[in-house]
């Protein structure tokens, strides 16, 4: 895979030499995206699998033809996002556990046309495409059968993909443009195959990957090409009215859309002693919101990482057992601001929010403890099951600063110093098992309680399609 990306970096860069100021463009893109995946052999009852929504990053390099055709070079990464349920036995008795799969990226590589309808400020296009997929993964393989012995093997594997993608080009004053338009990626041969062997069920119940996904594409393209000859020959005056017009579109009333990472810092209660690094979890947001007057009112989705922990030590013996888990909410934010000085260069203001929590994910069985010999018989042994997947439908609050500084003119940077505050209880688990010699079995769980600070980008919808 690395060599492929390798290649692709350097077509690019010989061609951006050597015919960057005539047919060449680039693209940037990125959304979401459903990956067809497919359980084979299910069991009864069932595993109630699912493919989630994920999203892929790319980039795609286009040399002109004739007759409004490119020839495309794409490099991208699709994320696989699935969950399914087992059972499980757990103190209270038998009970369905959900496991989510995420974080895993399947390279695709793919040569296309385009065909592009021109007109002043937009283009519709169809773009046809092929190309090979790899994916890398650990496949679980017995190698002792008389002590069922099992270790890990690397294995690599690379099919053919066909695509076709339609979608609208927005151009820009330079000829840039943003990108919006639908895909469908189609693997020819199977990745890889997840085995669930440990059920012993005959036949093995897997989960077939071949890379398949629909998804939107959300991008950004440069026309190295650059300016015409009459944008280059306005004068400064020009220009400085085109970026002060620009600049006051963006800070004006209007639709906009945002993108922030955070930090969030978990109260002193939460905190592991000696830890400090442990004391924050990170997040990120999509926003959708409108702007009148000095008000602003927003929602999208916000993710937040979470823990639940609990402290088992005794005397001089220092046990901290945690496990740790995604949760997904929908805020509603309303913003007051106040702009300094007459030429926007700085907005500063106050926000507070309720938030909706959805689902929650990650959150599953593990040990801790002293494993030699009998766990059970150890003098600290703790065994952590999930109680609850899911923690819709409960309120929390937010409040806090921000202010805003231009970027580009028609976007802007954002910072926000935030506090969240009453906060459900999430993370439901029960801790299980022994320790300092006595027996334990209780439920504990976790808070999203605690200060946050957060970077993010704006962008203002109107100062851009204008």
């Amino acid at each position: 895979m690395k060599k492929l990306h390798i290649l692709f970096s350097l077509f690019f860069l010989v061609y951006l030499e050597t015919v960057a100021q005539s047919r060449l463009k680039f693209e940037i893109y990125t959304g979401p995206q459903l990956q067809h995946q497919q359980l084979k052999n299910d069991l009864d009852p069932s595993m109630n699998f699912r493919n989630n929504i994920s999203n892929h990053l790319g980039g795609n390099l286009l040399f002109g033809l004739k007759n409004d055709w490119q020839l495309t070079f794409q490099s991208e990464l699709a994320g696989l996002n699935y969950s399914y349920d087992l059972p499980r036995s757990t103190p209270t008795g038998e009970t369905i556990i959900r496991f989510t799969d995420n974080w895993i990226l399947v390279p695709h590589f793919r040569i296309g046309l385009r065909k592009s309808w021109e007109r002043e400020n937009y283009a519709f296009f169809i773009q046809p495409s092929l190309g090979i997929s790899t994916f890398g993964y650990s496949e679980l393989i017995e190698i002792d059968t008389v002590n069922r012995i099992y270790s890990f093997k690397r294995n690599k594997t690379v099919v053919g993909n066909i695509g076709v993608e339609a979608g609208w080009k927005f151009y820009t004053s330079n000829k840039n443009y943003f990108l919006l338009g639908i895909r469908h990626h189609q693997g020819l041969g199977t990745l890889n195959k997840r085995e669930f062997g440990f059920l012993e069920q005959d036949p093995v119940p897997f989960i077939q990957n071949r890379g398949s996904y629909t998804g939107l594409v959300l991008g950004y393209g440069i026309d190295f090409k650059g300016k015409t000859k009459t944008t280059k020959g306005m004068g400064n005056l020009e220009r400085m009215e085109r970026k002060a017009e620009r600049r006051s579109t963006a800070w004006g009333d209007g639709p906009y859309l945002a993108v922030t990472g955070f930090l969030r810092f978990r109260p002193k209660s939460e905190r592991i002693p000696n830890l400090e690094f442990s004391n924050i979890y990170g997040g990120n947001q999509l926003l959708a919101g409108y702007t009148f007057n000095s008000l602003s009112l927003e929602t999208g989705y916000v993710r937040m990482g979470a823990y639940t922990r609990y402290d088992f030590s005794s005397g001089n013996r220092l046990r901290y057992v945690s496990t740790s888990y995604v949760l997904d909410a929908i805020p509603i934010r309303l913003r007051y601001h106040y702009d300094i000085g007459q030429k926007n260069r700085l907005r500063v203001g106050v926000s507070g929010a309720a938030l909706y929590t959805l689902n929650t994910h990650y959150l599953s069985m593990s040990s801790f403890g002293q494993f030699s010999g009998n766990p059970q018989q150890s003098d600290f042994f703790v065994r952590v099951t999930p109680l609850e997947q899911e923690s819709k439908g409960q309120i929390f609050y937010n409040a806090g600063i921000f202010s805003e500084i231009p970027l580009f003119n028609s976007c802007m940077l954002t910072w926000n110093f935030s506090r969240n505050f009453g906060s459900p209880a999430v993370g439901l688990v029960n801790f299980s098992g022994q320790t300092n010699g006595e027996p334990i079995d209780f439920n504990s769980s976790g808070s999203l309680n605690g200060w946050l600070m957060e970077l993010g980008f704006k962008i203002p919808l109107y100062s851009i399609l204008k």
